[in-house]
C-alpha cells in the first residue's frame, strides 16, 4: 500500500510539473504599458505610455526561440517633458527568447533579447528613426499544450540617429537624442505546432 502511495504521489508531481514543449511555432499578443525617460530628463518626469505588441518566430529548441515582432506605444502628453504632445512610437525588433529551467514547466521563466528598428513622429513636422537593444525577464504561465498567460518586465535604450522636417525633406542633425524605456507586457502567447497529448504522462513531448 505504501508503495502505491508513493508511485502515485510521485505520478501526480510529474503531472504537475509537465506541461508543453516551447519548440514549434511561436505567437505572442499582448498589451503594455511604459514608462519612457529621455537622456536630460529626470526619472519623475519620465512619460507614460500604452500599447500593443504582436510576435512570431519558431522554437528552435526546448531552451531558446527566434521571433520577429512589431509594437506600438502611444506617449501621453506631459509639459515636462522633451515632447509636449502625444505621439506614438513603432518598433520592428528580431530577438532570441531563452528559457530556464526545467522543460515543460507549468511555470516557465525566460529572458529575451531584441535588437530594435525605431520609427517615430514626436512633434509636427518631423519624422525620427532610430535603433536600439532591448531586455525583457519573463514568466510564462501555461494554461495548456498550446497557450501560456506571457508577463515580461522590459528595459530598452533607444538612440534617435535621424530626425527629418517632413516638409522640407531635410535632416536635422542637431536634434538627435537618446531615451530609455520600462515597459510591462502582459498578454498570451500561443504553440499552435503542438500536438494535443492524449495523456497527461505525454504533455511536454509530442509536435506535429
Amino acid at each position: 500500500m505504501t508503495h502505491r502511495l508513493l508511485f502515485l504521489a510521485a505520478f501526480l508531481a510529474t503531472n504537475l510539473l509537465t506541461a508543453q514543449n516551447t519548440k514549434g511555432l511561436f505567437v505572442n499578443f499582448n498589451g503594455s504599458a511604459s514608462g519612457v525617460k529621455y537622456e536630460e530628463t529626470g526619472f519623475a518626469d519620465a512619460v507614460l505610455g500604452y500599447g500593443f505588441d504582436f510576435r512570431l518566430g519558431m522554437g528552435v529548441s526546448p531552451a531558446s526561440t527566434f521571433f520577429l515582432g512589431t509594437s506600438r506605444t502611444q506617449v501621453t502628453a506631459k509639459p515636462e517633458s522633451l515632447f509636449e504632445e502625444e505621439y506614438a512610437i513603432r518598433e520592428y525588433e528580431l530577438g532570441t527568447r531563452f528559457y530556464f529551467g526545467r522543460g515543460g514547466a507549468r511555470v516557465q521563466a525566460f529572458t529575451e533579447i531584441a535588437g530594435q528598428f525605431v520609427k517615430t513622429e514626436p512633434f509636427a513636422g518631423a519624422e525620427a528613426r532610430g535603433a536600439g537593444v532591448a531586455l525583457a525577464p519573463g514568466l510564462l504561465f501555461f494554461l495548456s499544450e498550446r497557450a501560456a498567460i506571457d508577463v515580461r518586465l522590459r528595459a530598452s535604450g533607444t538612440y534617435v540617429y535621424d530626425v527629418r522636417d517632413t516638409e522640407l525633406d531635410l535632416r536635422i542633425p542637431e536634434d538627435s537624442y537618446t531615451y530609455t524605456t520600462a515597459r510591462l507586457n502582459v498578454g498570451l502567447t500561443f504553440y499552435p505546432s503542438v500536438r494535443r497529448a492524449r495523456y497527461p504522462f505525454e504533455r511536454g513531448g509530442g509536435h506535429l
